[in-house]
Order: C-alpha cells, then structure tokens, then sequence
C-alpha cells in the first residue's frame, strides 16, 4: 500500500516541489509546476461513498492528468475511478491503498507531470 508520505516525497526528490495546501478546510494537497503554475496532482482524503464505494471510511486519493485513451483502460482495474473533482476526460482518481509497488504510481505521477508542462 502506497501511502501520502510516500507521493509527497517523490515529488519532492524527483521535481523539488513542495505540497501547496490552497483549501483551508481541508488537509489537501495541490502539487504544481513553478512556471506555469498548472496542477499535475493533487492529494487528499475522501469518503469511499464519494467514488461510489460500498464505504464511508476515508481514502487517501491522488488525482492524475491522464491521456484519455489510458484513462479509460485504466479505469476497468480496481483502484482507479474517474476524477472526483475534476474533469473525468482528463484526469483519473487512484486509490493509494491499491498500490504495493510505488514504481506504478511514480509512473503515473511522471506522466501527469509531463501531460502539464505547457
């Protein structure tokens, strides 16, 4: 099981950018780039009934740009929903509690990256 630490640090090692937290209701956690200060993800705790789960215990998420077609694919695999919040062409939710091997999600975490670069 991935966990929060986990993407933070990640993104911390691989692009030096530290969490933005712009909700001050809530603990969420926008990572985005200097330049053009787009999203590439975004962190944050959700009740599973939000991802129509049979579940109100709270889930770490993480929010991902993604190319539509992988989108799609990826959503028929347990862990992966379409955005909560967000636009669900373009972007996906995972559930960090379905990755053991962060390898995957670092991935997804570069693609979304490099999805917002311009």
């Amino acid at each position: 099981m991935s966990t929060e630490a986990e993407v933070i640090d990640y993104i911390f090692q691989r692009y030096q950018i530290q969490p933005d937290r712009p909700f001050a209701k809530n603990n969420s956690s926008v990572f985005r780039h200097r330049r053009n200060q787009k999203w590439f993800a975004l962190l944050m705790s959700v009740t599973g009934d939000k991802l129509d789960l049979p579940t109100n215990d709270e889930l770490t998420i993480l929010n991902l740009k993604i190319e539509p077609e992988l989108g799609s694919i990826l959503q028929e695999q347990a862990g992966f929903f379409p955005a909560y919040h967000m636009n669900k062409s373009h972007w996906i939710t995972v559930d960090l509690r379905q990755f053991a091997d962060f390898s995957e999600l670092a991935g997804l975490i570069d693609a979304s990256y490099s999805l917002t670069l311009t």
